[in-house]
């Protein structure tokens, strides 16, 4: 018994450790993106977005958090634009995490759909 509660106990802590933690965290707002789509899920161009006052790097329909916005957890709020498409703020949630001296960022919901004109 000793032997395989030994085993259970090694087993957990090896699924729950860091193990291999990387050299550098990646940045942290780099991981937040929102996918911009219209109601048949088919992508919209000219997408402009802003969150806490600063704009959102857009690029067809995938749209990143901006360098220069804090990442910290909180509700926010989206402004989406597109020509051709109603202007739309959408409330956001963004939670952190922390893993391996490393903070990660999730932002929900992570697809906004426009309503055309």
């Amino acid at each position: 018994m000793t032997i395989r509660w030994g085993w259970v106990v090694l087993g957990v802590l090896a699924a729950t450790s860091c193990s291999p933690c990387p050299r550098t965290c990646p940045a942290t707002w780099a991981g937040i993106t929102i996918t911009i789509t219209d109601s048949a899920r088919a992508a919209v161009s000219g997408v402009e977005a802003t969150v806490a006052g600063a704009s959102l790097s857009c690029q067809g329909t995938l749209c990143t958090w901006p360098p220069s916005a804090p990442v910290t957890a909180g509700s926010y709020s989206v402004h989406v634009t597109a020509p051709g498409f109603k202007d739309a703020t959408i409330a956001a949630s963004l939670v952190t995490d922390e893993a391996c001296g490393c903070t990660a960022a999730t932002l929900t919901p992570a697809t906004f759909t426009l309503e055309r004109l």
